[in-house]
């Protein structure tokens, strides 16, 4: 109890830091608002910024992972972090700062299936923000395929589905696996449910035939 309200007071200091720096960059305060998320880098991460911007995400999770495990908290406020670089990038006119928002919707959805809820709550609106900025953006693949369970916690039937079939397209390899595992977790579901999330039952059988007609079994 003592190590989660621990966790849960850091969260809430960094939301604090973060409200902050995002009025500063809308209010063109960039160079000052740079340095504090220098600052807050060091802070609740023990990493320099310019080490964060200069790993891959691999390394960099491998650094904010325990025992193998990664540090989900960690990885938030890193993912938060790399959002406000882009930011003051773009009120700068800079340039990098899509290859940065794909960094961050990396980490986000790497670590959202181990998220407890109150941290998913957060971190929800923020990844639907970086998408609407990525929406004409070609992403890496790996992003349609850790954007399948994502869609799916918000019920978004039909826009994971789209993120399937962006795998099948591509030749993903285990394309043929998720969708099935995918398209049974449907098959679990109310038709009511099924409906608000824009996929109906026959949908999710045509789905499936599709599926298994694309991909060779």
């Amino acid at each position: 109890m003592l190590k989660n309200d621990y966790i849960m007071q850091i969260i809430n200091q960094f939301t604090e830091f973060l409200t902050q720096v995002l009025f500063r960059i809308k209010s063109g305060e960039t160079e000052k608002t740079h340095q504090d998320i220098q600052t807050a880098a060091e802070r609740f991460l023990g990493l320099k910024l310019d080490l964060i911007l200069s790993l891959s995400n691999k390394e960099l999770i491998n650094m904010l992972s325990v025992n193998g495990e990664i540090n989900v908290e960690k990885s938030y406020m890193a993912a938060q972090l790399l959002i406000c670089e882009a930011n003051i990038r773009d009120a700068n006119n800079g340039s990098g700062s899509i290859e940065i928002y794909i960094r961050s919707l990396d980490l986000f959805l790497k670590s959202f299936g181990q998220m407890y809820e109150m941290l998913k709550i957060e971190a929800v609106p923020t990844i639907n923000q970086i998408l609407l900025v990525l929406r004409n953006q070609d992403l890496p693949i790996d992003i349609y395929r850790l954007l399948i369970p994502f869609y799916e916690h918000q019920g978004q039937y039909s826009k994971a589905e789209d993120c399937l079939f962006e795998l099948v397209d591509n030749g993903f390899e285990e394309a043929l696996q998720i969708g099935q595992s995918f398209y049974s977790r449907l098959l679990e579901k109310t038709d009511q449910e099924l409906e608000h999330g824009n996929l109906p039952r026959s949908e999710v059988n045509e789905g499936l035939q599709e599926l298994k007609a694309k991909v060779a079994i």
